[in-house]
């Protein structure tokens, strides 16, 4: 758990990305190498996490909870 117990700062941010890129054991298919998987699993999990913050911090994000 890179983040857990640690202020939130980018390298904390990165490490998480990283972990789960690790941690990841995507498919090889016609869909997308490994590779790519690894890439958006190790993205997605920085942006969920940026988000997470600046909604904890009530600021406005590009995102809309909902319709």
């Amino acid at each position: 758990m890179a983040l857990a117990g640690q202020p939130v700062s980018d390298d904390a941010i990165l490490a998480a990305a990283a972990a789960a890129r690790d941690a990841a054991t995507p498919i090889d298919d016609m869909r997308g190498t490994v590779e790519f998987r690894n890439h958006v699993c190790g993205v997605l999990t920085e942006r969920v996490i940026r988000e997470a913050v600046a909604r904890a911090r009530g600021e406005e994000t590009g995102y809309r909870i909902g319709r």
